[in-house]
């Protein structure tokens, strides 16, 4: 039975303390605002506090899977008592990536279960960092791409690289399989793309449209899994991990 996700107010008011989490009520939009008032969302509920009690680490990509469990990857900070980090002081070497299974229906009190972690190499990069997330049919699929950290505006890995490889699990995310652990150049990546100054990427971080559990139970339309890449079709690209000029479609 799929779980509810869904808390009312009194649920995740009694899941918190009062003073991690603020309440909205009865909010007002402007006038000739082209979109009704939600039926079911009456209440916005924000904890940041709250929800923040449970690990710390970054770069969550849940996915829902068939038997009702979320799967996700992470890094950069320790969950469950695993750790995990994704950059490094020279290209060339090996980082990791933690991977969780996710338990529960109460958003705020889940049980997050840490499996191992897999290592692999940031070839001509500094960092290697997770992004599409995707478990289907017993099989755990995860990408990997490539950053670089310079002075640029943006101020935090601002040179976005290629998306390197796709790894999967067979089981269950105890171990993995990536066909590109160690990635030797610029060029040497899924799309056999070139970054060496991140010109043109098309597909330089790809990520899932997840459908939930509907393409899970084999409910797809079309038989397609469908992502977004972050990329840019400019010699002198606006590109990171977090800001593109283009945002590409593509399905498989």
């Amino acid at each position: 039975m799929t779980q509810d996700r869904r808390l009312n107010l009194s649920q995740a008011q009694q899941a918190c303390d009062p003073s991690e989490y603020r309440v909205w009520i009865d909010a007002t939009v402007p006038n000739n605002f082209p979109l009704p008032l939600s039926s079911e969302l009456s209440t916005y509920l924000y904890t940041p506090d709250c929800t923040s009690r449970y690990e710390s680490a970054d770069t969550w990509f849940l996915s829902w899977a068939a038997n009702d469990l979320l799967y996700s990857g992470f890094i950069d900070g320790t969950v469950d008592h695993t750790s995990s980090s994704s950059g490094a002081a020279n290209p060339g070497l090996d980082t990791t990536t933690g991977h969780t299974i996710i338990i529960g229906s109460n958003l705020l009190n889940l049980t997050i279960i840490s499996l191992d972690v897999c290592t692999s190499n940031t070839g001509p990069y500094t960092d290697r960092y997770p992004s599409a997330n995707f478990h289907y049919n017993g099989v755990w699929y995860q990408s990997t791409y490539g950053l670089s950290e310079n002075d640029a505006p943006c101020g935090n890995w601002c040179v976005q690289g290629l998306l390197i490889s796709f790894r999967y699990s067979l089981y269950q995310g105890h171990s993995w399989y990536d066909y590109n652990l160690h990635p030797k150049n610029h060029t040497d990546n899924l799309f056999n793309q070139s970054s060496s100054n991140r010109q043109k990427i098309k597909y330089g971080a790809l990520y899932f449209v997840d459908f939930d559990r509907k393409i899970n139970n084999g409910r797809a339309q079309n038989g397609y899994v469908y992502l977004i890449g972050h990329g840019s079709n400019s010699s002198v690209p606006v590109e990171s991990w977090n800001e593109v000029n283009q945002i590409y479609l593509c399905h498989i």
